[in-house]
Order: C-alpha cells, then structure tokens, then sequence
C-alpha cells in the first residue's frame, strides 16, 4: 500500500507541473494574433508584463508592440519581427531566435541567456542593428551577427561568441566582454570602446 500510495502521488505531483506548464503563457498565440491585429499607430499592441513563455510565436510581427518586462522564456520566435519594440527588462531566455529582426528594439535589461540561434530550417541570425541594449544580460552564440549601431553600454556578455560579427558604432562602453570568445581587433576599432570597457582576458588593442 505504501508503495501504491507514493506512485499516486507521483503521479498527482507529475500532472500538476504538466498543467502548470500547460497553462504557464497567459495568452495563446491567436489571442496574441488579434491583439497585435487590433493595434494601431497610437496604441500599439501592449503585452507588458504579460506570460508569454514556452509557445510558438514563429513569424509573428511584433513592430512597435509594448513588452516590458514580459516574459518570452523558451518562446519559439523564429523570423518574428520585433522592430522599434519595447522589450525593456523582458526575458527571453532559452528563446529561438533564428531570424527574429531586433532593429531598433528596446532590450535595455533584457536578459537573453542561453538563446537558441542555431539549427532548424532557418539558418539566418537574428539581427540587433540599431537596438538598445544597455545592461543586457546574454549568452548566445552570435557568429556574424549584425549588431552594427547596438547600445551594448553596460552589457554583460558573459561566454557569448562574437566571431565575425559586425559591430560597426556599436556602444560598448562599460560593457563586460570578460569571456567573450571570437573577438578580434579590427571589430573593437569599428566599435566605441574606452577605458571602462572590460576586454576578454589577455586582448590588447592598440
């Protein structure tokens, strides 16, 4: 009877957390569909706050939509269209960024910690020209990503890899690149860089 007892309540604790994950995003994507339908110029679709965690957004236009603070965790986002987006504070870790376009976005704060940029039909990378990116937390592999014109002033990029990736007037004043991989030279010259720029261990540019 002991024995039966525990699997039951396994079992019970197993379907709990699968319910919650069930009902962990407070919208569905067609709800968030129509939200974004029903927008216009001067009330953009507004999100902030909102759950919107492990659902499949892929391809949704999210152009001037409010997610502050938002959380978009595990959220598949492949070839969305975030552009001039308010994601102040949002979090979008574990997300599938493939594609998605953060031009002119607002990530001031956003964490993006381990993000998937690699793998499935979409080989493009997401692109952040333009885009706020001050005090953003995130680990991604970024080869040859655009982030031409990106504030990253204050960013800590711990463990990402930015090989080839343009960095043309990027902001990365006080930024840590402490364990950033793939960095050259050439790239920190095309960049603004000064004294409270934390290099990778051992680089000196001159």
């Amino acid at each position: 009877m002991p024995r039966i007892k525990h699997a039951l309540m396994c079992c019970a604790a197993t379907a709990a957390l699968a319910s919650a994950m069930v009902a962990a995003a407070e919208l569905s994507v067609d709800q968030v569909k129509q939200r974004i339908h029903a927008a216009t110029p001067s009330a953009p679709a507004d999100f902030s706050g909102k759950d919107l965690s492990d659902i499949d957004l892929s391809g949704v236009d999210f152009r001037h939509a409010r997610l502050q603070g938002a959380s978009l965790f595990a959220s598949k986002l492949v070839n969305c269209n975030f552009r001039g987006s308010d994601l102040r504070g949002a979090n979008l870790n574990g997300a599938w960024l493939m594609g998605a376009d953060f031009s002119g976005a607002d990530l001031t704060g956003a964490s993006l910690l381990s993000v998937v940029v690699l793998g499935g039909e979409v080989k493009k990378m997401p692109t952040f020209t333009g885009a706020r990116m001050s005090g953003i937390k995130m680990i991604a592999d970024l080869p040859g990503a655009d982030l031409a014109g990106a504030d990253l002033s204050g960013a800590n990029l711990p463990g990402a890899k930015l090989n080839d990736a343009n960095l043309s007037n990027a902001d990365l004043r006080a930024a840590n690149l402490t364990s950033v991989t793939g960095l050259v030279c050439d790239q920190l010259r095309a960049a603004k860089t000064d004294r409270t720029t934390v290099l990778p261990d051992g680089m000196k540019c001159n």
